[in-house]
């Protein structure tokens, strides 16, 4: 493996939805990085924990604002990613996650369309390096969680993976940004965080996603970038970011 440089995502774009049921999570025992070395269980996240995830290359600490989906009890069945120097990371098939793409770029995949030889991002004590798929298997887990976080990814088995499904991770993250603005009004507080189900926000999402035919796999993909465009949330962004050399939802990593 190889350090690697701070890294520059690519700009293909597919459909837009957020949320789980039914599609992208992590079983309850999967480990998520936290400074210091230590680790905590997936089924064990709070509300305002510190996590780390990564950005400009480096390894920076993110916050836990909620879930999009908990499914305490459920049987999923989940890939398997074995990476080189023996880590693996059990992931649903329509998550999202990063691959290394052409160039000095971060490449948005679902876990379904990875292939062995892919190259993901993986934390090495305190860098973070390359490592390449070398197996991919299918196993049954407990649990189907979700997090979301203020930085929209997160370190999970070590392994940098955003935090949304069924879509490209920007599309994702720019158009679900009100559920990072006011997490406590639109996805979790204190109370809600311990119940189980898809969260309502992420789901009138997916189904509005499903109904304007934009949640599928080979979706017209200039369809769903001039949709969001047009959207005065997202036009906020931009016209906001114009003063930066880089949209903000494009830098999170």
């Amino acid at each position: 493996t190889a350090v690697i440089a701070p890294l520059v995502p690519t700009t293909g774009l597919g459909a837009f939805i957020g949320g789980g049921g039914g599609g992208g999570c992590f079983p309850g025992e999967s480990l998520v990085a936290q400074e210091g070395g230590n680790v905590k269980l997936m089924k064990d996240l709070r509300l305002g924990d510190a996590i780390l995830t990564v950005k400009d290359g480096n390894l920076v600490s993110t916050k836990v604002l909620g879930f999009l989906d908990k499914r305490i009890n459920q049987t999923t069945e989940y890939l398997k990613l074995v990476v080189e120097d023996g880590k693996s990371l059990f992931i649903s098939h329509s998550h999202a996650m990063f691959i290394k793409g052409e160039g000095n770029a971060v490449k948005s995949i679902l876990a379904k369309d990875a292939q062995l030889g892919d190259l993901v991002f993986l934390q090495d004590n305190t860098e973070i390096v390359l490592a390449q798929i070398t197996d991919i298997l299918v196993h049954s887990k407990q649990g189907a969680y979700v997090p979301l976080t203020d930085a929209g990814t997160l370190l999970v088995n070590g392994i940098l993976v955003s935090c949304y499904t069924n879509t490209d991770h920007w599309m994702a993250h720019a158009a679900l940004a009100p559920l990072r603005w006011w997490p406590s009004l639109l996805l979790d507080n204190e109370q809600t965080q311990d119940m189980e189900g898809l969260r309502t926000v992420p789901g009138l999402v997916r189904t509005l996603g499903r109904m304007l035919g934009l949640v599928m796999d080979a979706a017209p993909q200039q369809k769903m970038k001039n949709l969001i465009a047009d959207l005065p949330c997202f036009k906020s962004i931009c016209d906001a970011s114009k003063t930066s050399a880089n949209l903000a939802w494009s830098t999170e990593l």
